[in-house]
């Protein structure tokens, strides 16, 4: 999994701690402002970060 901080202009890892497992998708916590908690969805369950995908 990768992440943007900048629009597309340049591009980092996001996936540290995840299985090797496809992701089937990936969403955005709405009412975080800052942008850093997401839900990753895979095979084996849900996944979430507060940090942007560091951890």
């Amino acid at each position: 999994m990768l992440k943007s901080p900048d629009a597309g202009a340049s591009w980092s890892a996001a996936g540290n701690g995840l299985p090797d497992v496809p992701i089937n998708q990936v969403i955005a916590d709405r009412l975080d402002r800052t942008g850093n908690t997401l839900y990753a969805a895979t095979w084996l369950g849900v996944y979430a970060t507060t940090d942007g995908g560091a951890n």
